[in-house]
């Protein structure tokens, strides 16, 4: 190899190194970094959630070569586990009292209960305990009370303004709750819930007249062809006559006959 050769092939090598140092120069310029993160989560009732991410970074060069990655944790740990309270609201515009009436379609012990315990909670009464012993304590509510609410708490506190919860007001407690079941009744029997009991009442009347149409029946065929059973024509009885009163008894087993039919024609529809 001439000295000529030898320096020109030399030129082209440092040109190489050349352009090999400037491209790792640029690459070791570039930069990627995270100039701010912004999250929003959103968490539904459902349990669902939706997370919006909001980065600005700064990248040179022609591809990102590195991204993000998130992890969110499904188990949580939760403080030790105490008594557990469940509050439950009837809907819009009923009382609790009326909500339990309207599902049991009937008043009972309960539907009192709720409506007391209401008109605690809507301040108009205080119940306190002594022992086995309650007491309700008339209070001055500023909170509207329910048509039922309300005829309750002017039964309960006629004259005082307090109750004991003994047997001796039973008389006061029992127009208490009569008074409170008629508001209840007036206000949703008819437009909640209708009971069918009336619609019965004919079936079981035909039922029951018809039960004793046929034991007057039976009873009366019984007397009529009983034998010795013709009657006299002299007496309004039967007797155990022979054929002397043969006409007198075809008499009466034809009365018998037609009373039983009169009986038919009244209880048989």
């Amino acid at each position: 190899m001439t000295p000529a050769t030898l320096t020109q092939l030399q030129g082209v090598l440092k040109s190489i190194a050349a352009l090999v140092l400037l491209c790792v120069s640029v690459s070791a310029s570039a930069q990627e970094r995270i100039l701010s993160f912004h999250s929003d989560i959103e968490i539904a009732t459902d349990a669902s959630m939706t997370v919006a991410k909001t980065i600005r970074f700064r990248a040179e060069g022609v591809l990102i070569r590195r991204g993000l990655y998130r992890e969110f944790p499904t188990q949580y740990r939760y403080p030790p586990r105490g008594v557990i309270f469940p509050h439950y609201e009837p809907p819009t515009g009923f009382s609790p009292a009326a909500a339990r009436y309207i599902m049991q379609m009937h008043y009972d012990n309960k539907t009192l209960t709720a409506a007391i315990v209401s008109l605690a909670v809507k301040g108009g009464l205080l119940i306190t305990q002594q022992g086995d012993t309650y007491t309700l304590l008339k209070r001055e509510s500023d909170q509207a009370l329910s048509l039922g609410e309300a005829a309750l708490d002017a039964q309960l506190f006629p004259k005082s303004d307090s109750l004991v919860l003994e047997n001796e007001n039973h008389t006061l407690l029992s127009k208490a709750r009569s008074a409170h079941a008629r508001a209840l009744s007036k206000e949703f029997k008819g437009p909640y819930f209708v009971r069918n009991a009336w619609y019965l009442g004919p079936s079981i009347l035909a039922a029951f007249t018809k039960t004793i149409g046929s034991s007057f029946d039976s009873a009366i065929s019984s007397a009529a062809t009983a034998p010795g059973s013709r009657s006299s024509a002299g007496g309004g009885g039967f007797s155990g006559g022979g054929g002397g009163g043969g006409r007198g008894g075809g008499a009466g087993v034809d009365a018998s006959v037609s009373r039983s039919g009169l009986i038919k024609s009244v209880f048989d529809f």
